[in-house]
């Protein structure tokens, strides 16, 4: 089971999520994915504001890219 933040979904942010959906249903396919590190990236290169807090979370087994948390 998965959920991910609507604000994902209703700004420019909208990669995250697309790359999220990709890993999700095709994780070996799209393993070289990583919507964390996509997050750190923009709140480094594009936003005067770091976002902070969760986006996303999973309940598969842990992984790199389950907790959607930025730094």
């Amino acid at each position: 089971m998965h959920a991910i933040d609507t604000t994902l979904m209703r700004s420019p942010l909208n990669v995250l999520a697309v790359e999220l959906f990709a890993k999700w249903r095709h994780p070996t396919l799209f393993a070289d994915i990583d919507p964390q590190k996509s997050l750190d990236e923009i709140n480094g290169r594009f936003l005067a504001r770091p976002l902070k807090g969760s986006f996303w979370a999973s309940l598969d087994a842990p992984s790199e890219t389950s907790s959607g948390t930025a730094p």
